[in-house]
């Protein structure tokens, strides 16, 4: 590849050759990275060297913050999700419901979700209303 001509004609042929691909494959036949460079700006335009990133951004819903920040709607997914007879400790529940531990007492302690919870043995324990009734029968709190 001495002569411009041939190097135009390799660029033509390898139309999807980056500029590093391109020189890999032309240095070993005494091409400098200089002339590589121009004869794949002169071939495909100057843009298509270093193409300008496009940013890919989209718009976010408020469906989609509150999916991310009403708490108190996460508490009350997970108790929905959770089966009759389930149960799991607070700490667990937290996790389910992918609330931040900082968060977590200010939204548990809602007055809707006192029913849904029972303290025994230091352990707090979360589960549907029911479930809860069915075990404070269970150690003969209720």
């Amino acid at each position: 590849m001495k002569t411009d001509a041939d190097l135009q004609e390799y660029i033509k042929t390898h139309p999807s050759a980056t500029l590093h691909q391109a020189y890999d494959n032309l240095h070993r036949h005494g091409v400098s990275w200089v002339r590589v460079k121009a004869a794949i700006e002169a071939a495909r335009g100057p843009s298509s060297i270093m193409p300008k990133p496009q940013v890919r951004v989209r718009p976010k819903t408020l469906d989609d913050f509150r999916k991310a920040h009403d708490n108190p709607q996460k508490i009350r997914n997970g108790l929905a999700s959770l089966a009759d007879g389930a149960y799991l400790t607070e700490e667990e529940f937290r996790q389910f419901c992918n609330i931040p531990a900082n968060l977590w007492r200010r939204n548990a302690d809602l007055p809707e979700f006192s029913d849904n919870h029972l303290k025994h043995a230091g352990v707090v324990h979360w589960a549907s209303k029911t479930t809860i009734q069915e075990m404070k029968t269970i150690i003969g709190v209720a």
